[in-house]
């Protein structure tokens, strides 16, 4: 999570993984794997698919709302210089030829192709794992999410798009300075669809047009918590016995459990069990 200054939070980049893991079924692997999320097909049981997740502020204010209208969408594939340059070494590619701008395409070309041999790495270890699964490359994909900076006290608003693994054809590959290769995007020659900072951070950015999307959420926001919960008061409610045997301490009322006893009634399916919880709450007030 990201703390606010005025002491809210926002989801961070594993919240937006878990998020949306739970959403679609399937489970956030936590690692430096390269899926963030492996979800298991609807229509196969022996197929599973990998989203590699990436989350992003757009740089000013009203960004979010030019993705609809030909903007693009950011993404950071990686910051691993070292494994780019092992698999450029590998062809007889140094720093050498970057230093001096040679070999545009051929280097631009070879850091897509290590990206995608990850992605091929990544799905044969998952069936040696699994005997008798899959993971379907065709099916996984890049999932954003994008956005907004907060502006005139309107709330963030967030957007998510997919993307197939597979990169456009035909990039041409030029230098943008001595420490950036520019791909340009073959749809858009003008326009930058990658550019990796070679000799800086190893950063190797990726920015699709969101009208290329695959899927593509409308807009939305998060609603407001009503109520902080402190960690103290959340380790009270998860293991009270051993909270309190260790001398913990909860600012827990009868009141304040009543409310929560009658809010999450309605998480129940079942209007008997929401009339007994009803009856009592009403029961737990009268003590106060």
């Amino acid at each position: 999570m990201v703390r606010q200054s005025d002491g809210t939070t926002l989801p961070g980049w594993r919240d937006f993984e878990r998020a949306i893991a739970c959403v679609l079924g399937g489970f956030a692997t936590e690692s430096k794997a390269i899926f963030d999320v492996l979800v298991p097909s609807t229509l196969s049981p022996t197929t599973t698919y990998g989203l590699s997740v990436k989350s992003h502020q757009l740089a000013s204010a009203t960004a979010i709302d030019g993705l609809s209208t030909g903007g693009r969408v950011y993404m950071e594939l990686s910051n691993s210089p070292a494994k780019f340059w092992a698999a450029l070494e590998s062809v007889g590619i140094n720093e050498d030829e970057f230093r001096n701008r040679r070999k545009a395409d051929v280097i631009g070309n070879m850091v897509l192709d290590t990206v995608q041999t990850w992605h091929t790495q990544a799905a044969e270890q998952f069936n040696r794992e699994n005997p008798g699964k899959t993971l379907d490359l065709h099916t996984s994909a890049y999932v954003v999410v994008s956005y907004s900076k907060p502006r005139n006290n309107r709330p963030i608003e967030y957007q998510l798009h997919s993307f197939d693994l597979a990169f456009p054809e035909g990039i041409e590959w030029s230098y943008r300075s001595a420490k950036c290769l520019k791909g340009s995007d073959p749809d858009n020659p003008s326009e930058t669809l990658f550019d990796w900072y070679a000799l800086s951070g190893g950063q190797l950015k990726y920015y699709p047009k969101a009208l290329n999307a695959q899927y593509c959420s409308p807009k939305f926001t998060l609603a407001n918590v009503t109520r902080q919960i402190p960690v103290g008061e959340k380790a009270a409610r998860y293991w009270p016995k051993e909270w309190l045997a260790a001398g913990g301490k909860t600012d827990l009322t009868v009141k304040t459990y009543s409310e929560e006893l009658k809010l999450h009634s309605s998480l129940f399916d079942n209007a008997k069990a929401q009339e007994i919880i009803q009856k009592a709450v009403e029961e737990l007030l009268k003590l106060e």
